[in-house]
Order: structure tokens, then C-alpha cells, then sequence
């Protein structure tokens, strides 16, 4: 339950105001596909995990990877950061190009 500033009782010494724990990161992640020994194209890899400051850039790093040839996919997403736990949620996707692996 969270509180303002409104529902803080002053009389109390006790009552204090718990700072979030959560963190964001904002991620560019491209993926290689593997070969197999035949050379045929086999399972995809994740090839450069990349963190950013703000979505927008996660977003441009992704797309300029896919465009320049450097990945057969990349994603760009958003997870959450229980810091505390050091727990991390479940990626909520930005973009996804090309050939990614699918959602579970």
C-alpha cells in the first residue's frame, strides 16, 4: 500500500515513507543464429545484451543493429528490478525484429 504525503501521520515518530526498491533497465538485446554441421541456420543465440537510460535509446540501438545486417533479431525491452531481492520480472517488449525467440 503506498502512501503521500497527505496520509503520513507527523505525530508519529515512527511513521516514515518507504523508498521504491524497483529498478528499471531498459535493454537491447540482438541474437545470432547458430548453424548447424550441416550449415543449415539452427537455434538462435543471444550475441550483445545492451543497457540504456531511457526506452527511446534501447529502441534505436535495436533497430540500427537489425538494419545494419549485424543480427538476424534484435528486441528492445523493459524489466523491472526488485532491488532488494534482486528479483527481476517478466520483459515487457519495446520492439521486436526479425527472428526472435518466441514468447513463453
Amino acid at each position: 500500500m503506498s502512501q503521500n504525503v497527505y496520509d503520513l501521520d507527523l505525530e508519529d515518530p515512527m511513521s516514515e515513507v518507504e523508498e521504491s526498491s524497483t529498478k528499471v533497465h531498459y535493454v537491447c538485446q540482438t541474437y545470432i543464429a547458430k548453424t548447424t554441421a550441416r550449415g543449415q541456420q539452427g537455434n538462435l543465440q543471444i550475441d550483445k545484451q545492451l543497457q540504456y537510460s531511457t526506452p527511446h535509446e534501447a529502441q534505436e540501438r535495436a533497430e540500427r543493429e537489425f538494419r545494419a545486417g549485424n543480427c538476424v533479431g534484435a528486441d528492445a525491452y523493459e524489466v523491472m528490478e526488485d532491488s532488494a531481492s534482486g528479483e527481476v520480472g517478466v520483459p515487457t517488449f519495446i520492439v521486436r525484429l526479425g527472428s526472435v525467440p518466441e514468447q513463453d
